[in-house]
């Protein structure tokens, strides 16, 4: 298998973070997420949760939430539904692109690893051994499993998602100038509509083998 790094970029509610888990442990690969944030934090010479801030507090929120199925992840979503704190002016978006990208650079140098969010599939976009995988289902599937996941109102789920939508677009257009959910940005496309975790999870796994 010549895969050594997979990427793996998530609507909300698409069930993407429970994909990456199942395929690092299926692969034996490192699952990187909140380490990512944690070398971030170690490289610019802050606490973990001043850059965990830091990228919840960027204008656009690249990462946004930690994606569906994680805890501390739904714990951030019902921190963005409410009031934000004021950006610390010393992480401007293009800083903390730049951070993140070197430290996903050298966690991939590192060993197999499965990478979740962070526009890893941007960063590592040039890297030959890399799988980028992108999850994505209907609207009608996203707004149920965030209503039932946050237990918060419809109504709430679903603007929820749509802010999560329009500032993940944004950024990707201000930063790397792409749409977010181009089909060119990804290798393997899954709708988990009706495909279960652990469903998607094996044709990732076994698109990872044919490479």
């Amino acid at each position: 298998m010549n895969t050594r790094v997979i990427t793996v970029a998530s609507q909300l509610g698409s069930n993407g973070e429970q994909v990456a888990s199942l395929v690092a442990q299926e692969l034996g690969f490192r699952c990187l997420d909140q380490e990512v944030i944690e070398r971030a934090a170690r490289s610019a010479g802050v606490p973990s949760r001043v850059m965990r801030d830091a990228e919840r507090m960027q204008p656009l929120r690249e990462r946004a939430l930690a994606a569906f199925g994680n805890t501390s992840g739904w714990n951030a979503l019902a921190w963005y539904l409410g009031a934000a704190p004021p950006l610390n002016p010393a992480y401007t978006p293009e800083r903390y692109r730049k951070i993140i990208e070197e430290v996903l650079h050298n966690l991939a140098r590192e060993g197999s690893a499965v990478v979740v969010g962070h526009a890893g599939q941007m960063a590592l976009r040039d890297r030959w051994d890399t799988l980028r995988v992108l999850t994505v289902a209907s609207d009608r599937v996203r707004i149920l499993r965030i209503h039932e996941a946050l237990s918060v109102p419809e109504a709430e789920a679903k603007e929820a998602m749509h802010r999560f939508d329009a500032e993940r677009k944004a950024y990707f257009e201000q930063t790397y100038r792409e749409h977010w959910l181009s089909p060119k940005l990804c290798d393997l496309c899954l709708n988990t509509d009706h495909l279960k975790p652990a469903e998607a999870s094996h044709l990732v796994c076994e698109a990872a083998r044919q490479r």
